[in-house]
């Protein structure tokens, strides 16, 4: 992580850039024997802020793609490539991509503040590359949990329920997204949003700096570039289709943020009820979940209204039907579901079963 050298990191991510020493030597080993390494690469969406698109990090971007030509990599195996142009025209990391592949050693800033004078009335390109700027910094400031940040999807973050007792909710009132959740019956995740079936995925202490970490550092730099696109926009006008586009996207990333941090908040004190006696702290720890569900609850209500009212693709949505590795037009009443059941069920006293994984399917 470019910020926080305790936060542990998935590959593929924006995150990543720059090669091991091991991995320069196998680049070098395979060269020498006339082979072609393909490096595996991840510049769009995928593990990358899923399910959303088009969300702008051009300095990460550019980074990442500077420290793999420096390492000698010629050649990209894309892991996760670019948005269809369909559904995000102004995707400043895809054009940067492409400019660097015509000429890599541009000046970054230089390039980018070239696509911003093509893309909006030259006059104002400066705060668009400063509103990308502010999102990238927000973005180097935010401390995700490793699997959430890259298969969120596939463990239903943005829908599931968090309530401090999730089995308060009865089983049929949680298939709407168990049914694809990646789980089995008996696999812990289902009740413990720190494990995942024999590991951990966050410690409560190392959950508990990634709140404050997000509530201090990234949400406030997110916020200070949607009100930079608000002042573009009134500067602009309501007919610049750039702006528009971009400010319902930041829009979702402050919600899928806000999300990553409401799952956080409920590690640390999820848990630290549980593994506390001391009655002071206990309470500390409900108060904390009391203040995130209500959180939650009204974070998902923003995002419903972004989905009911916003024109653009800000996220992927499969036209067919729902699996584990993606939504379809169900979402929103997935949403409608996880707020309802939030309220009903958000004053529970935390609760974790870990007899779980021993249970049988079918029996009592």
């Amino acid at each position: 992580h470019p910020k926080y050298a305790d936060s542990e990191m998935a590959p593929f991510t924006i995150y990543n850039h720059g090669f091991l020493k091991e991995e320069r030597r196998e680049i070098k080993r395979l060269a020498a024997r006339d082979c072609r390494t393909h490096v595996m690469h991840a510049q769009g969406p995928v593990n990358n802020f899923e399910p959303l698109l088009g969300i702008p990090s051009p300095w990460l971007a550019h980074e990442k793609l500077a420290a793999m030509r420096a390492g000698g990599a010629t050649h990209l195996a894309h892991f996760g490539g670019m948005a269809p142009p369909a559904s995000v025209p102004f995707d400043v990391n895809r054009e940067l991509f492409r400019r660097f592949l015509f000429a890599p050693k541009q000046d970054v800033d230089t390039a980018l503040r070239q696509v911003a004078a093509d893309w909006i009335d030259a006059a104002h390109a400066d705060e668009l590359v400063a509103t990308w700027r502010d999102v990238d910094e927000a973005i180097r400031a935010f401390m995700p949990n490793p699997l959430y940040f890259c298969w969120g999807v596939w463990y239903r973050i943005l829908v599931r329920p968090l309530v401090p007792d999730i089995e308060a909710i009865p089983e049929r009132e949680r298939a709407y997204y168990e049914r694809h959740l990646l789980t089995t019956h008996h696999n812990p995740t289902r009740v413990d949003l720190s494990r995942d079936v024999l590991f951990d995925l966050m410690s409560p202490a190392l959950a508990a700096k990634a709140a404050r970490r997000i509530d201090g550092r990234a949400l406030p730099r997110l916020a200070k570039a949607r009100a930079r696109l608000e002042r573009l926009r009134e500067a602009l006008g309501d007919g610049s289709h750039v702006v528009a586009d971009l400010a319902d996207r930041l829009a979702a990333l402050t919600c899928w943020m806000t999300t990553r941090r409401s799952v956080a908040i409920w590690i640390a004190d999820v848990h630290g009820y549980l593994e506390s006696s001391d009655a002071k702290t206990r309470r500390a720890c409900r108060e904390r979940l009391k203040e995130m569900v209500k959180a939650e609850i009204e974070n998902a209500r923003t995002l419903l209204d972004l989905w009911n009212r916003s024109p653009i693709d800000f996220m992927a949505v499969s036209e067919d039907e729902e699996t584990t590795f993606i939504y379809d037009e169900r979402f929103g009443r997935h949403l409608k579901a996880k707020i309802r059941l939030m309220e009903r069920y958000g004053d529970r006293e935390p609760r974790i079963d870990e007899d779980l994984m021993w249970r049988v399917q079918g029996l009592a």
